[in-house]
């Protein structure tokens, strides 16, 4: 048998030159976009920083000679309200038996009603006479609507006087419109609601809970009472025979309302569509 010998070719020991080639062609490559895209052409930066200058110096000579846009007048009637009634119950807000805050539509003022009530009564206290009379002497003068609205806590009540909460919370929330309106507030602006204790701001498992949902709330809207019999001239009318033009009268009563509360008003109840 004949041999054949093997053939051996030539190791190339310098493939790797071919890789490294590739690689350092690349990173010229690369950097050579990037430096392309880092040019900024100066006569275009030029342009670009002039019309910008052009922008702001119009923006700026049209701020400085643009007046101050006026505050509404109900916004700030509404702000004197809430420092007027912050300074007036200063006692019970420095105490924590009253909370004073509001917003762009109403002022709320709310009281511990244990400081206003004894435990289920709706006979207002010396204390609460004197805090709703201060309230009068800066509700007196201003045309806004106001809401008082009863909370109790939610231990069951049944009196003599009083079957449930509903009615509790109703009755103190009248003697609160009652208080006001004996110091001068237009009744036409006064509405009264009871809402038991279906609107909890806390626990009812817990005495303090319970503490701080016996209480009563009052709204100063920013707005004035739609349709008021205060828009109707109560001065003497030169009519015939000097006789004084009688005001429509309207009677008082309760509505359910859907959560849970009971609001007193001398508005028709609204007609159910068929």
């Amino acid at each position: 048998m004949i041999k054949r010998e093997r053939v051996y070719g030539e190791v190339n020991h310098e493939r790797w030159l071919v890789s490294y080639a590739d690689l350092v062609t690349l990173l010229f490559a690369f950097f050579v976009v990037m430096y392309s895209i880092s040019q900024v052409s100066e006569s275009k930066y030029k342009q670009l920083s002039t019309v910008l200058e052009q922008v702001f110096a119009k923006v700026e000579g049209e701020n400085s000679t643009r007046t101050p846009q006026a505050v509404p007048q109900h916004l700030s009637v509404l702000k004197q309200v809430e420092s007027n009634i912050l300074e007036a119950l200063a006692d019970f807000v420095n105490s924590n038996d009253a909370i004073v805050h509001g917003t762009e539509a109403w002022v709320e003022i709310e009281l511990n009603a244990n400081l206003l009530f004894d435990s289920g009564s709706a006979v207002p206290t010396p204390r609460a006479q004197q805090a709703f009379s201060k309230m009068a002497e800066l509700l007196a003068p201003l045309g806004n609507e106001v809401s008082v609205a009863g909370h109790t806590d939610n231990q069951p009540i049944r009196t003599e006087q009083y079957a449930n909460n509903w009615q509790l919370s109703s009755a103190r929330a009248i003697q609160v419109v009652e208080l006001l309106v004996g110091q001068g507030v237009v009744p036409e602006r006064l509405s009264a609601i009871g809402y038991g204790e279906f609107r909890p701001v806390a626990d009812n498992t817990t005495e303090a809970g319970r503490l701080m949902n016996r209480r009563v709330v009052l709204r100063v809207s920013k707005d004035r009472p739609k349709d008021s019999l205060a828009a109707v001239d109560r001065k003497p009318a030169a009519a015939a025979g000097g006789a004084r033009p009688e005001l429509p009268s309207k009677v008082v009563a309760p509505v359910r309302l859907q959560d849970g509360g009971l609001l007193f008003t001398s508005d028709p109840p609204p007609q159910e569509e068929p």
